[in-house]
């Protein structure tokens, strides 16, 4: 005679002392599946659509969050790369008048910044070439001008 049949003819109320007192072994916190009811499969379900809904409602709040933090650290970012660029160039970006002068023996132009500085120097392009009657009147400091 199979256990199982046993089992059936013992009241629910006693089952768990009846496993004790008649079981060859007895192993404490083994894990194991049972089946569920229907009823708490239902529970499961509904548990799960509430959760969904959460879920729902929490990764919109992340993406929410996240959004106003990336808004934050963009300057910040912007700064830190403009940095590092110039740690690494040894030079900044300036936005500035710059002057330039043509040296019209040499071919070249040399431009100046506001404050004087030599910037850069180049070839004369070919439109650069002819002087005006302004180019030729130089200011050199020394002619009382």
């Amino acid at each position: 005679m199979s256990f199982k049949t046993i089992l059936s003819g013992v009241p629910k109320e006693n089952i768990a002392s009846y496993l004790e007192d008649n079981a060859d072994g007895i192993q404490e916190e083994y894990t194991y599946t049972r089946r569920l009811s229907e009823e708490e499969l239902q529970a499961l379900a509904d548990e799960m659509g509430e959760n969904a809904v959460q879920l729902m409602i929490l990764e919109e709040r992340k993406r929410d969050f996240l959004e106003a933090l990336k808004l934050e650290t963009q300057p910040l970012q912007g700064r830190n790369k403009e940095i590092t660029m110039s740690l690494r160039t040894k030079t900044e970006e300036v936005t500035g008048t710059v002057y330039e002068f043509r040296d019209h023996e040499n071919g070249v132009v040399e431009a100046f910044g506001a404050d004087g500085e030599f910037l850069a120097s180049r070839r004369m392009r070919p439109n650069e070439g002819q002087s005006t009657i302004y180019s030729m009147r130089r200011r050199t400091g020394t002619d009382g001008e």
